[in-house]
């Protein structure tokens, strides 16, 4: 069994006290994103400063880097979205080769993250599976995949609604209605 990937009874030690940050990794951490800030060479405001990932959650390993976004609004930066997000992907590999940062062993990688305003519907999707013995040895089994045929968006990125523009914004769709049926034999 691979333990390594198993939820963790406590946010990392090494960052957290309990549910905070630790003081110094908190000011270390926000002095760090803003020298990415000051790199990233943009006349806009700064947002939020989030940490995300593993080691902002129970899920966190001894591999596991510190993910610190510096969030700010790329309409700001710019108004063709595809340049500022290429520029901030290109900063970012910049930063993260000339600057490689750890903490306590642990990789310090910087993003600067669209605020991505976008509000999405939510949605649920439900997976049925049942079985039934014919006879002993034979069964049949029917499985359906997004049993109501809902339509389901996600993983929307790199996208603002803009007033009086067209928008296209890149998202995923979750696949529409499956179903499958067997018949299993046991000897």
């Amino acid at each position: 069994m691979i333990t390594e990937y198993e939820s963790q009874h406590e946010l990392n030690p090494s960052l957290w006290l309990g549910h905070e940050l630790r003081p110094m990794v908190r000011i270390g951490l926000i002095k760090i994103a803003k020298a990415f800030y000051d790199f990233l060479e943009v006349d806009v405001d700064i947002l939020d400063v989030i940490l995300i990932g593993s080691n902002a959650n129970y899920n966190w390993t001894r591999w596991s880097d510190i993910d610190l976004h510096v969030v700010i609004n790329y309409m700001n930066v710019g108004d063709n979205m595809h340049i500022v997000s290429n520029y901030m992907h290109a900063k970012k590999s910049v930063w993260n080769v000339n600057y490689p940062l750890q903490y306590q062993g642990m990789n310090i990688e910087l993003y600067a993250q669209d605020s991505n305003q976008l509000v999405m519907n939510g949605f649920v999707i439900v997976n049925a599976f049942v079985e039934v013995g014919i006879t002993k040895g034979l069964s049949v089994n029917l499985s359906a995949n997004n049993l109501f045929d809902t339509l389901a968006i996600t993983e929307a990125e790199e996208g603002n609604i803009t007033d009086n523009t067209v928008n296209y914004i890149r998202a995923r769709p979750m696949p529409g209605r499956s179903m499958s049926m067997a018949l299993s034999y046991r000897f």
